[in-house]
């Protein structure tokens, strides 16, 4: 294939067996006695919700929606790079990063959100005051 004279390179997304690359997938071998591992793909934050990258100064449709809610983010999409998101700020791998986000969930209450970590292993959920 070839875009405007140039070769295109292609990237499949593959699922990740490392148990090191912090997605939160693992192979088989990695659980010990039936333990699921933490899942560092996905965190909890309370964050102002917008409906595009120009934000609530200049979209009125996030003006409508500039309210904080605290949401399930993938903070390792399968098309990281590749397009343009919203960062947060995390600690990753043991260092403070920048990390591109998809919102997958909002959360009706903070209940609802600990609930929803426990149940699935996320071990990174931060709400309003903390």
């Amino acid at each position: 294939m070839s875009m405007f004279g140039r070769p295109i390179a292609i990237a499949l997304v593959t699922a990740c067996a490392a148990s090191t690359c912090g997605c939160g997938s693992r192979s088989a071998s990695d659980a010990q006695d039936g333990e699921r591992p933490a899942n560092k793909r996905y965190i909890i934050r309370a964050i102002k919700l917008a409906h595009c990258k120009r934000g609530p100064e200049h979209c009125e449709k996030c003006r409508e929606m500039d309210v904080t809610r605290i949401c399930l983010l993938d903070i390792a999409p399968d098309d990281y790079g590749l397009l343009q998101r919203r960062v947060i700020e995390v600690e990753w791998e043991g260092e403070r990063t920048w990390r591109e986000f998809d919102v997958v969930n909002v959360f009706e209450s903070e209940d609802e959100a600990r609930a929803y970590a426990e149940e699935n292993r996320i071990t990174d959920v931060k709400c309003e005051g903390e």
